[in-house]
């Protein structure tokens, strides 16, 4: 019986002018993760969606 062949492709995005610096470091103790996940929507919203700039980093393997 053949396998299905799947890939997990790994994007990484450059998302600019998110948040500003006092506000960053005011309400988000300068973390990334807490502020970006404020501003997704708690991940909700598609990085696609704030990006200027998307590269492909990693390619795996999966097979189903």
């Amino acid at each position: 019986m053949e396998k299905n062949i799947g890939f997990r492709v790994t994007v990484e995005f450059d998302c600019t002018d998110m948040i500003d610096e006092k506000t960053f470091h005011d309400e988000f103790n300068c973390d990334p993760m807490a502020a970006y996940r404020f501003v997704s929507d708690n991940f909700n919203d598609s990085p696609l969606n704030f990006s200027i700039d998307d590269r492909i980093i990693k390619v795996e393997l999966l097979i189903t």
